[in-house]
């Protein structure tokens, strides 16, 4: 297969985007609002590898006369999230793609859906970010008139940053549901989010597990300057309608240029241009089809649906004439209005014309064969105009009907269109990565690099190395510990033990506490100029031999600790292998596991000098019989998992005050 290879979406607007289409002959006029229609739709779509069913939404009727409403098919069609819940459960595989608006719902509710439908669907939602167009919109919401275009953009923004927020209000592993301890989840893996910005207060969590995708996948489908910006900053796919490969491939380039410059990857940005397609034996045949859906286009539907494009009543314009050149700019959709100005000027089209255009389809087609759409749509992908497409049915079923049982093997045949489904979640149809919860990992590349900086500016001095073993003290392990995930048993035991290995002197210590000022300063290797909180300790003096020597004598009582820390991160270690290799019982014994070490309040402080806790201390029998029980093995690991749970706070205390003073480095 080329190793590049088309994305699939269907946009399923009510019947379709084509005012005639519910009049087609053979064609379902109730194709919107039918579930039985809708569900053999998806399954047909499922069934050819479709990356997701796109539900598009409105929030009012459109704003056109009722002369013209009465022939519109839009007035009536489900709500997407009850419509995209119920297909979630004859589907297996599509993603499901549902349209919200930032402008007139609440960031809470929006976070809610849209992880239930994550997790009804088992990872395959996505969320089309809309700040809604049609101005009708505002009366239904309590406002006499539409939120300003820059206002609405604005809010756009902080309602991602606050979505986004809420998924990650758990942590992927908080959900214990330990029945024996009655502990249901982690408190230590639950973020309050309590964002108070310019436009919105919200407090959270979310009251729903992180989906199954991290975040589901977030489309976004404006196309002016603010539109295009915010597809740059959050988008994973963006829905777009230019009319041709030469501006298809502008439009490309700017919003793939644009997430490069806000620190992003550009592959993890799909282009979707919608397309509208025609399929016939000949491409005569196509067009004939075209032809005669466009005839049954009233002129009244027509000159509503140039009105709404424009944002300004075109009824009153010579039919005959040219679209007049001093039209209002209005709060309407930007895009739509420079579409239409752009196609009169363009092909000098009269206002007759043009409505019939807008009361059909006027944005990018392909009318022909099998063959002859598959190269057109092979040349784009090769050229950079998309990355796939949006796929608009001309009617329901036929149109659909032609794509899926004649154009898509065409681009299997061609090699440009997957064979098969290679994972189960939309993230994994796109080729985009899950997102890392941002409130339940240590990985900050920004912290990393100043913990790199950091070292290279300010070397241990050649006199104190002979008390610190200088090959532990490198720049990996400077910003190793910053790099994971410290929130799974794993993950925390393995932090520990590089923790252990950059506090080595001649033998393992920990610093008493009143000598814990300066554990930060030692391993961010700042010897020279101590900052103000450890000056009493240190008195501004550098870290010189006898510095130095001081410190360890004042820490030789307290060796023991950190050899008991040392000693039982390898205990534990190795019983976590013995547990994981024990494959039978694997689920069940983590589970386990977790519930000794977060189902029991951590020891006082003070039980850190227990004889227990020494070094001598008798270690579990790690060298039994093959034959030991799970529960023999679990004990072990308990004493083990608790030895290293009363020296974790003392070292998250260290780090915390390691990256409190590497800012001061920054």
């Amino acid at each position: 297969m080329p190793e590049k290879t088309l994305h699939l979406t269907a946009f399923m607007r009510p019947v379709s985007l084509h005012t005639g289409a519910w009049r087609y002959p053979g064609a379902y006029p109730d194709a919107n609002f039918n579930l039985t229609h809708l569900k053999s739709f998806i399954k047909k779509l499922e069934d050819a590898k479709f990356d997701a069913f796109f539900m598009a939404d409105h929030l009012a009727v459109l704003n056109m006369p009722v002369e013209a409403l009465k022939r519109s098919h839009t007035v009536t069609s489900f709500e997407p999230f009850t419509l995209l819940s119920a297909l979630s459960v004859v589907t297996e595989k599509i993603g499901l793609a549902a349209t919200a608006s930032t402008t007139y719902d609440e960031p809470y509710h929006i976070a809610r859906r849209f992880a239930s439908l994550d997790h009804l669907s088992s990872g395959r939602a996505a969320w089309n970010i809309v700040t809604t167009g049609n101005p009708e919109s505002a009366k239904n919401f309590g406002l006499d008139a539409h939120v300003e275009h820059a206002d609405r953009y604005k809010r756009a923004r902080e309602f991602y940053d606050v979505v986004t927020g809420l998924w990650d209000s758990f942590a992927d592993d908080a959900f214990i549901r330990d029945q024996e301890t009655g502990v249901y989840f982690d408190p230590e893996k639950l973020h309050v989010l309590d964002h108070k910005g310019d436009d919105l207060k919200v407090r959270g969590p979310l009251n729903i597990a992180r989906p199954v995708q991290g975040w589901p996948v977030i489309v976004q489908a404006g196309q002016s300057e603010p539109g295009k910006q915010l597809a740059a900053e959050t988008a994973e796919a963006v829905f777009c309608s230019p009319r041709d490969l030469e501006s298809a491939k502008a439009l490309y380039a700017d919003i793939k240029g644009r997430a490069v410059a806000a620190g992003r990857d550009r592959n993890h940005l799909k282009i979707l241009p919608a397309a509208f397609i025609v399929v016939g034996d000949s491409v005569e045949e196509a067009r004939a089809k075209r032809l005669k859906l466009d005839s049954l286009v009233h002129y009244d539907s027509a000159i509503a649906s140039l009105s709404i494009a424009l944002g300004t009543d075109a009824s009153g314009f010579d039919p005959d004439g040219p679209l007049p050149t001093d039209i209002p700019e209005t709060n309407a959709s930007k895009t739509g209005r420079a579409g239409v100005l752009k196609l009169a000027e363009d092909e000098k089209l009269t206002v007759r014309q043009l409505a019939q255009r807008y009361g059909g389809y006027s944005g990018l087609a392909f009318v022909g064969t099998p063959e002859s759409i598959a190269e057109e749509m092979s040349v784009w992908l090769d050229e950079e105009g998309a990355d796939g497409f949006t796929v608009v049915f001309p009617f329901l079923p036929q149109g659909l009907d032609d794509v899926v049982q004649r154009l898509v093997p065409e681009l299997q045949r061609r090699g440009i269109f997957r064979q098969d489904y290679e994972g189960k979640t939309l993230r994994e149809h796109l080729g985009l990565p899950r997102p890392n919860n941002r409130f339940f990992s240590l990985y900050n590349a920004a912290m990393e690099k100043r913990a790199n900086e950091a070292s290279k500016k300010r070397p241990l001095p050649s006199s104190g190395a002979e008390f610190l073993d200088s090959n532990k003290r490198n720049e990996e392990n400077d910003s190793e510990i910053f790099t994971m995930d410290s929130f799974s048993t794993d993950s925390m035991l393995r932090a520990r033990y590089v923790a252990a290995k950059q506090a080595s002197f001649d033998e393992p210590f920990e610093l008493s506490e009143g000598d814990s000022t300066l554990t930060h300063a030692i391993r961010a290797r700042v010897d020279a100029s101590p900052p103000a909180a450890e000056r009493e300790t240190v008195a501004g003096a550098p870290l010189s031999d006898d510095a130095v020597a001081d410190i360890l004598k004042k820490v030789k009582p307290d060796c023991h600790k950190a050899q008991a820390w040392v000693k039982a991160q390898e205990l534990s270690k190795a019983a976590m292998e013995r547990i994981r290799a024990n494959s039978e019982n694997r689920d069940d014994l983590r589970k386990k596991l977790v519930r000794q070490s977060h189902g029991r309040a951590r020891q006082p402080e003070a039980q850190f000098d227990a004889p227990r806790y020494q070094a001598t201390a008798p270690a579990p029998n790690l060298q039994a019989p093959e034959d030991r029980t799970v529960e023999e093995e679990l004990e072990d690991a308990r004493v083990v998992y608790n030895r290293v749970s009363l020296a974790h706070d003392r070292l998250l205390k260290t780090v915390a005050d390691m990256e409190e003073f590497r800012k001061t480095l920054s």
